[in-house]
């Protein structure tokens, strides 16, 4: 039994078919992750080395270029770039696409290992940290936090008790606070007193080291029960840190507040954040790799009004949102797929001249473009600018199959004088092959987007893959549904009656507007096809002009080619800007905020 005959005589099976991949592809399509762009693995390990207060000539010499030696052997390594500046240290490992990030991290964390025992014996310098680089971990959301006056007391409620609340709101990786001041128990040494006692300044350091921690002390047994012991000397407050012995002088012992005096203070503020004119803590959120955008940015945003229904006097002020560009994106383009659609069902039924036939052929947009939502979820992708692109490119072939088929039903209806259900059936067996080839013939076309490597490579590879698969579900709609459907909705008579309109005067039958306007249109595009019968006689006539014209207007166009730029995705306006002011170098930090607050 042919595809066909199976179709019609099995009507029931068809349209659970129908069913089940709609169904199944309405319940993926709400599970989908949306995000502007597919996800993209890009192979680049970064190791960042923190030495502070040293000098960028120190960082180069000292920390950058031994890192920048011993990477070099990584396997698969495509590239290596540094960056050496104040008190910091950053080296770039790019490498070959198809490498695996991971074994790769693990590899140069080994090799970086390695490089720092040739590091200055300082400690302050810090042990490197090497990551991947994942463009998911840049923020989606920014905030300036305000409405406390005391600067300390501010950034250390935003890092010890409103930052892990934002980090429970659900699909958020991390949360970074800047700005503000740090509280920090400042110790100002008295160089005379060191000199006078004959005390150093590194043995302080270490006393302050050792005296000031928590360690195990081992476990303790009482009787059936054991207890674990620690030690615990932290400071409780300034005097506990003022008594501490640094040592003897003249048979006495020596503590750390006759050589220094020690206050409850801040660090030296480096970085500076406003909000609307007014000083803040800037909040920068970033998400989990897997985790939907903007259902994480509604989570946080939930939270914060938690937050400053709990803390009265927090006043959160939002000046990045990743989430409304994305939106905005997505729906745009839903807004333009779903145009495209109706536009092309209207463009169908000016052509097929039927509300009957038009209805059989629309119906493949929906059922295709829904069932590809299935494969989009099954497959780890998002719905974003591209995949849904490739939907809307899909929407204008996917009734291609339909059409020719139901075409050629009509014909077999109205030239060989068949019953509907005989008609769809011949009909349909009738250009099978010639329908799928040339449906594998477009497929075929997006398989080279397969095989391009490196950052384009994962970004257009949903492109094709929703193309190729709505195309193939068109295909067996086209298979299927159609020749069922014309076998129940199509009627002999309005097939007889379109190609001789006469015989619905000679039937007696009542001649609508909308009857009368597909009769207008069926006379026009029989004008046109004569039309297209005389130019295409003369152009088969005259065939080296024809061909000239066509050399003619190829060699005409190629001089412009170089002049076309090229990039990987289209430029873009997410409605924000920065502004970057840059001072000489040398400048100081008062004059740098100086000159910002006149900006």
């Amino acid at each position: 039994m042919s595809i066909a005959r199976f179709s019609v005589s099995r009507p029931v099976a068809v349209t659970m078919r129908i069913a089940a991949l709609t169904l199944l592809g309405l319940v993926c399509l709400y599970r989908l992750p949306i995000d502007l762009l597919p996800k993209v693995d890009i192979p680049t390990v970064v190791v960042v080395t923190s030495w502070p207060n040293t000098a960028p000539q120190e960082i180069e010499t000292q920390i950058t270029r031994p890192i920048e030696q011993a990477v070099s052997s990584v396997p698969g390594l495509y590239n290596v770039s540094s960056n050496s500046q104040l008190g910091q240290s950053s080296v770039r490992v790019q490498l070959d696409y198809g490498v695996d990030v991971n074994q790769a991290a693990n590899d140069v964390l080994q090799f970086v290992q390695r490089a720092a025992r040739s590091f200055p014996n300082d400690p302050n310098i810090q042990n490197p940290a090497v990551f991947k680089f994942d463009p998911s971990s840049l923020p989606i959301l920014i905030y300036g936090v305000s409405g406390i006056d005391d600067p300390i007391r501010l950034r250390t409620l935003l890092d010890n008790e409103i930052s892990p609340l934002l980090e429970s709101s659900g699909g958020i990786a991390q949360v970074n606070v800047t700005g503000g001041q740090q509280r920090a128990i400042i110790v100002d040494v008295d160089p005379e007193q060191l000199a006078a006692y004959g005390v150093s300044l590194s043995t302080i350091i270490q006393r302050l080291r050792s005296e000031n921690i928590s360690i195990p002390a081992g476990i303790a047994a009482d009787g059936q029960k054991e207890f674990t012991i620690r030690s615990i000397g932290y400071f409780q407050n300034l005097d506990d840190a003022r008594a501490m012995p640094i040592g003897s002088f003249q048979g006495k012992n020596l503590t750390l507040g006759q050589v220094a005096n020690i206050r409850d203070a801040s660090q030296e503020q480096r970085i500076f954040t406003r909000l609307d004119g007014e000083p803040a803590v800037a909040v920068s959120i970033t998400k989990q790799r897997e985790a939907n955008t903007t259902e994480a940015v509604k989570n946080v945003e939930a939270k914060v009004k938690e937050i400053e229904a709990r803390y009265p006097g927090i006043r959160f002020g939002k000046s990045y949102d990743q989430s409304g560009f994305i939106e905005k994106s997505i729906g745009e383009l839903q807004e333009t797929a779903m145009i495209g659609g109706i536009l092309a069902v209207l463009v169908i039924m000016f052509f097929l001249r039927s509300l009957r036939s038009t209805m059989v052929v629309a119906l493949s947009i929906p059922i295709s473009v829904i069932s590809t939502f299935a494969l989009i979820y099954f497959m780890g992708f998002t719905l974003n600018t591209i995949s849904l692109s490739g939907l809307a490119l899909a929407t204008g072939l996917i009734v291609d199959d339909a059409i020719v088929v139901l075409e050629n039903i009509y014909r077999h209806i109205e030239r060989d004088k068949r019953r509907v259900a005989d008609a769809a059936v011949s009909g349909t067996q009738e250009i099978l092959s010639a329908v799928i080839a040339s449906t594998f013939t477009v497929m075929i076309v997006f398989l080279p987007l397969f095989l391009i490597k490196g950052q384009s490579g994962q970004t257009f590879t949903q492109f094709a893959f929703v193309v190729i698969f709505s195309l193939g579900v068109s295909l067996l709609d086209a298979m299927t549904v159609v020749p069922m459907l014309a076998s129940r909705v199509v009627k002999e008579e309005e097939v007889e009656e379109e190609a001789h309109p006469e015989l619905r005067v000679i039937r007696g039958k009542k001649i609508g507007p909308l009857t009368r306007m597909f009769d207008a249109f069926g006379r026009f595009f029989n004008r046109l096809d004569a039309s297209y019968h005389r130019n295409l006689l003369w152009a088969i006539r005259h065939r080296m002009w024809v061909i000239g014209g066509a050399i003619a207007a190829t060699l005409i166009v190629l001089p412009l080619v170089p002049m076309i730029g090229s990039e990987t995705l289209p430029k873009s306006d997410t409605g924000d800007f920065t502004v970057r002011v840059r001072l000489p170098i040398g400048t100081g930090l008062e004059t740098t905020y100086d000159k910002m607050m006149q900006i």
